[in-house]
């Protein structure tokens, strides 16, 4: 199915989660990412990091709109077939790597992506958050730290608002890319559902104390407007800026 939305088009599945929620709703499933980016100026030849992409419609239509350039990520093979297609309908300038980023990229250069059937944004990393009774379903995907992934696509300077959007694997992503957070002037959308269990809560607690020492946080309304954000109290979204940066050697 296709659904018309502000000049952009985006092909879903509707036996998926966002496909339906995408389709039913008659506009992009999530719309943070489009407040944001609007919020902070964003222009045409800036770089908007997706890294969770799924099949675009967090990222696609602020792109098309500002024309921001695109380097999504997204680790599962169907997501990303869909995603190409949807980047290639709305002529967006895009970089799509289809892998993982985590710290821990495996002795191979693999890692196992666990998958929720009809409702692939709950695919992860961590077999705890994507299974259901009796499912065992996986894919292999090939895995690079945060720092390699900006390294090689050289795109460092030019990112200017950064969405993670993992399934609990939120501070995989981040400890491979330590050195890229250094010098990081973006802001980083991201969940933070503390609500989703006790072993997703004790994560979110680490990637706040670890993020907080550089970035000041906030809750974020459906408008993408900033709140008030108390770490024990779940939240749709919330957003790291940059506090200050560290002083040069």
């Amino acid at each position: 199915m296709t659904v018309a939305w502000n000049g952009t088009r985006l092909l879903v599945d509707v036996n998926d989660h966002i496909g339906f929620q995408t389709y039913i709703r008659n506009e992009p499933f999530e719309m943070t990412v489009h407040a944001v980016a609007r919020q902070l100026g964003l222009a045409r030849g800036d770089v908007i990091l997706d890294i969770g992409a799924n099949i675009g419609t967090a990222s696609i239509p602020i792109c098309r709109e500002l024309g921001c350039e695109l380097a999504a990520v997204e680790a599962s093979k169907d997501n990303a077939a869909l995603l190409l297609r949807n980047i290639s309908l709305n002529d967006v300038k895009a970089r799509v790597d289809v892998v993982a980023l985590c710290a821990d990229t495996g002795a191979d250069g693999f890692v196992k992506l666990h998958l929720r059937d009809g409702n692939r944004g709950a695919n992860s990393l961590h077999a705890e958050w994507a299974a259901t009774a009796g499912d065992t379903a996986f894919e292999w995907v090939p895995a690079l730290t945060l720092d390699d992934y900006v390294n090689r696509s050289r795109i460092a300077d030019r990112i200017r608002l950064i969405k993670i959007d993992v399934e609990g694997a939120e501070l995989d992503v981040l400890r491979g890319g330590q050195g890229f957070l250094k010098t990081n002037t973006a802001p980083i959308l991201m969940e933070y559902r503390i609500d989703a269990g006790d072993s997703t809560r004790d994560l979110l607690f680490q990637v706040l104390d670890g993020l907080c020492v550089d970035y000041e946080v906030h809750a974020l309304d459906d408008r993408g407007n900033r709140q008030p954000f108390d770490r024990n109290t779940p939240y749709a979204n919330v957003i790291f800026e940059r506090r200050r940066l560290a002083a040069a050697a």
